[in-house]
């Protein structure tokens, strides 16, 4: 479900529900008795599930002790993971005074329960710190479902209907000539990536379901999954630029040109200021060319002689 069609559900359904209608329930093991008003306009029709195919419902209700904004971000990017899973239906929280509660709706209760466990990780890694355990929940298959066909199936936009011109014949011609139709399609509309981290930057930071097609969106930006996250799991939406293997550039070690270090005779900037390279450390003779090790002039050679070429 898009974002705007979730964050209207939620407010709608904020202003019609309370906890206590929320979680009330017709017997043992019913969640939900109605998830959906209709609207008695002519033209819009509703969509009423027959028993054999009444959904599972699961309404938990929370005390959390982290701000609303935080738990709106968090759970709206839950809800992205949500949406992908098998047999998902509609997933809606609802804030009050006493708390939190979500609404989470599925074709079977296989399909929750796989979906819960696919999520497990991470629902620890993101939503652990934020959220505590329910205080109460409940589950079972509804006894009623009813959503608007026009929200739950719109009709998507469509050009402008093609036309053809009449086909025409010149007498005594063998064939006549039509003109072929035309049309006009509306290009389609790119939707607006959310902002996770960097504003100027939207998508960064996202979270993302490995080995989809496009996780991400149309963009650049590449699904990398979390340490240890097996594939399909959950993952971040990160710069191709980037990747998902970055190390920054290799480190470029220092040039060793202090007394001691290993020198080429004649080699301009081998060793330190004052220093020369000296061959004589290394027993052989003065070549230039040769390996040698910076040393001090006076150092260099037996009774003060420079057996090397000295270095500016």
């Amino acid at each position: 479900m898009e974002g705007a069609r979730f964050d209207s559900i939620a407010r709608t359904l904020a202003g019609r529900l309370s906890r206590r209608t929320a979680l009330r329930g017709t017997g043992a093991g019913v969640a939900v008795g109605l998830f959906s008003a209709l609207n008695s306009e002519p033209g819009r029709a509703a969509i009423m599930r027959q028993a054999a195919d009444l959904p599972y419902v699961v309404v938990r209700h929370y005390s959390p002790t982290a701000s609303v904004s935080d738990l709106q971000q968090a759970l709206g990017q839950y809800a992205t993971q949500l949406a992908q899973q098998p047999g998902f239906i509609e997933y809606t929280v609802l804030s009050d005074d006493s708390g939190l509660t979500t609404v989470s709706i599925f074709d079977t209760q296989d399909d929750e329960s796989a979906a819960t466990n696919q999520l497990a990780d991470w629902i620890q890694q993101n939503l652990a710190s934020l959220l505590p355990d329910p205080d109460t929940d409940s589950s079972g298959t509804a006894i009623v479902h009813v959503a608007s066909s026009s929200a739950v199936c719109p009709t998507p936009p469509s050009g402008p209907t093609p036309t053809a011109a009449a086909a025409t014949s010149t007498p005594g011609a063998p064939t006549a000539t039509a003109a072929a139709p035309t049309a006009t399609a509306a290009a389609p509309t790119a939707t607006a990536l959310p902002v996770c981290t960097d504003p100027s930057r939207p998508g960064v930071g996202c979270a993302c379901t490995t080995g989809t097609q496009n996780p991400c969106g149309d963009t650049t930006l590449v699904c990398c999954a979390a340490p240890g996250a097996a594939p399909g799991g959950p993952g971040t939406c990160t710069p191709s630029s980037v990747g998902c293997d970055a190390t920054g550039p290799t480190p470029t070690s220092t040039p060793c040109t202090g007394i001691g270090c290993p020198c080429t005779a004649g080699v301009e900037g081998d060793c330190d200021d004052d220093l020369v390279c000296c061959q004589s450390q290394m027993g052989g003779g003065d070549v230039p060319g040769g390996p040698g090790q910076c040393a001090a002039q006076d150092a260099c050679g037996d009774g003060g002689d420079v057996g090397g070429t000295p270095v500016s």
